[in-house]
């Protein structure tokens, strides 16, 4: 089979720095006004995937020190064929981004129980 690096082989390698790197993916779901719940597929990073809810259609994404500039990308599956309905993201800092959710991207109105079985995908480098 495959040999596969475990999540403690990533830290243990980049040092001191704990910069954590590999894949993160999850399933976000959201309803109402109540936070997302990510549920991960797969998570290479060591870094456990939390969200919880700004506003309408706003939702932190949080994992320490996954969001460098220039060390990351994220994909997200959008969550229908509708063009006006998206999902998107924007990076707040090191450790957090934006997940969007848009109702009618052509006006920019967020909303909420957009979010689905949407899968995001996180990808960090060292």
């Amino acid at each position: 089979g495959e040999e596969r690096t475990s999540a403690d082989d990533v830290w243990a390698s980049r040092g001191s720095g704990n910069i954590p790197a590999g894949e993160t993916t999850i399933v976000a779901s959201q309803a109402n006004t109540a936070n997302p719940i990510p549920t991960v597929l797969e998570n290479a990073t060591g870094v456990t995937p939390a969200m919880s809810r700004d506003d309408k259609g706003q939702y932190r994404l949080s994992m320490p020190g996954v969001f460098r500039v220039g060390k990351f990308a994220v994909v997200v599956q959008q969550p229908t064929n509708d063009p006006t309905i998206a999902v998107t993201w924007s990076r707040i800092d090191d450790d957090t981004i934006y997940v969007l959710s848009y109702s009618d991207s052509a006006t920019s109105t967020l909303g909420d129980s957009i979010l689905l079985d949407c899968i995001i995908m996180i990808r960090s480098i060292a």
